[in-house]
């Protein structure tokens, strides 16, 4: 292996060179969210461009911030713990092939083409294959930082990466003069954002909204018989928010233990309560098709007589749908077994008086062309989900901070509408102006601030 121990200390002192790298990387989609470790990850990887080093890195990058994961494999789909954590390091491994190896490896001497493969394949992994992974993108630490988080509007997160690491590459050639430059475009992008902001939010108006977070624990939910006996608390804060006088109340993805039929008791008791308030929830929605059943992911929206409906169009791979050529995992995996969701076949907002609302579900927060062509004409954005699947882990963190990228993006209120917590009111400015705490069982009520 090494024909020396001086070999040995130098491969030691590259791992661990490697593991701080990676672990820099890390701590911004950690629960401490440290997004300023982010470009000393990147100095030090620009400092050792080398395959190993950066392939290690990016296997402590990828698999520290996807652990978590392992949670709905261990306590939901019945897997030995160590087979779970393999999956994970496996995919942590492909992605860190993809991701850190490949472009190191092509563009060693050549820093402006490493960086654009580097931030070209972000993009490109976002959406393939299977939909793809739009998670743990760089550009992403932009959203901390006061005034230039505002710039979103106009690089989103993907350029932002681009900034991030030409801005570091900069430092590290000391070419003081472009980094200062690369310092102050998303500082003057922000401020002319944030100028626009407040014009339009100047003279608006706002809703008082509702939501629910039902905190229904996840082994609850799976069982649709335990379920069942949350459903009249749930319907109780629905008719609590209803008194107090809410426009819009909001309950999270399959929020309730039933079907969507409009002959159920517990839907009609929601139609008649929607004679006063608008009530949007999450519920899953059967549809007979060329005699086959076809589940959908589906948000209903009823309203003074008024039924509309939207179904999720980007599907999670596994959790949602397996795909080819993975069939057999559904013989092995009970918990995955059965009917594979259908995706949605339109992107449309809902409306309420005259207010529409756009509704992506779940994980489709973290597609930036999603929630752009879905909220075009919209005044806020409602993300329903459950979180309930990964507990109080970084995992649901990270999830929950692709809404404040969204709404910095669009420059639109979001409503963070989770079944587990933490449900949030998010301005839109990226403020996370209210929230509730993990796992409570309560109602948020906000009045949400739109344009006119």
């Amino acid at each position: 292996m090494w024909n020396s121990p001086a070999e040995l200390r130098s491969k030691v002192k590259a791992s661990l060179f490697a593991l701080l790298a990676g672990f820099s990387l890390f701590l911004p989609f950690s629960k401490y969210e440290l997004w300023f470790t982010m470009p000393v990850g990147m100095f030090l990887l620009l400092l050792r461009k080398e395959g190993y080093i950066w392939l290690l890195a990016g296997l402590a990058f990828f698999f520290l911030s996807l652990e978590c994961a392992s949670i709905p494999m261990v306590k939901y789909a019945g897997l030995n713990p160590v087979v779970a954590y393999s999956l994970v390091f496996f995919l942590a491994f492909f992605l860190s092939l993809l991701q850190f190896y490949f472009p190191v490896r092509l563009f060693k001497n050549r820093d402006v083409l490493l960086i654009l493969a580097f931030c070209g394949i972000e993009i490109l992994r976002s959406y393939f294959p299977y939909g793809g992974f739009p998670w743990l993108i760089s550009g992403i630490v932009l959203s901390y930082v006061p005034v230039a988080k505002y710039s979103l509007y106009y690089l989103t997160v993907y350029g932002a990466s681009l900034v991030l690491w030409f801005f570091v590459l900069a430092l590290l050639g000391r070419r003081f003069k472009y980094a200062l430059i690369l310092v102050l475009f998303p500082f003057a992008l922000g401020t002319v954002q944030l100028l626009k902001l407040n014009r339009e939010y100047g003279r608006g108006k706002e809703l008082y909204i509702a939501v629910v977070q039902t905190a229904v624990p996840q082994d609850v939910k799976l069982n649709w018989q335990s379920f069942e006996k949350y459903t009249p608390e749930i319907l109780a804060m629905v008719k609590g928010a209803v008194e107090r006088g809410a426009k819009v109340i909001l309950l999270p993805e399959t929020a309730l233990p039933l079907f969507f039929d409009l002959e159920d008791p517990t839907i009609q008791e929601l139609y008649q309560l929607s004679q006063k308030s608008a009530i949007v929830f999450g519920i899953v929605d059967l549809r007979n098709s060329k005699n086959k059943v076809e589940p959908y992911n589906s948000v209903y929206l009823f309203y003074k007589g008024k039924v509309e409906n939207y179904d999720k169009v980007r599907l999670m791979p596994v959790g949602e749908y397996v795909p080819f050529p993975f069939g057999f995992l559904k013989d092995l995996v009970p918990a995955i077994s059965g009917l594979d969701y259908q995706p949605g076949k339109e992107l449309k907002p809902l409306e309420v008086d005259g207010v529409k609302m756009a509704t992506p579900v779940c994980f489709e927060i973290a597609y930036w062309d999603l929630v752009k062509r879905l909220s075009r004409d919209a005044k806020l954005i409602a993300v329903l989900t459950n979180d309930g699947w990964f507990d109080d882990s970084q995992c649901a963190s990270q999830h929950f901070r692709w809404a404040v990228v969204r709404a910095l993006e669009n420059g639109l209120p979001v409503l963070w509408v989770n079944n587990s917590g933490y449900s949030a009111y998010i301005d839109h400015m990226g403020n996370v102006v209210k929230q509730l705490p993990y796992s409570k069982r309560s109602i948020l009520f906000v009045h949400v601030r739109i344009k006119d």
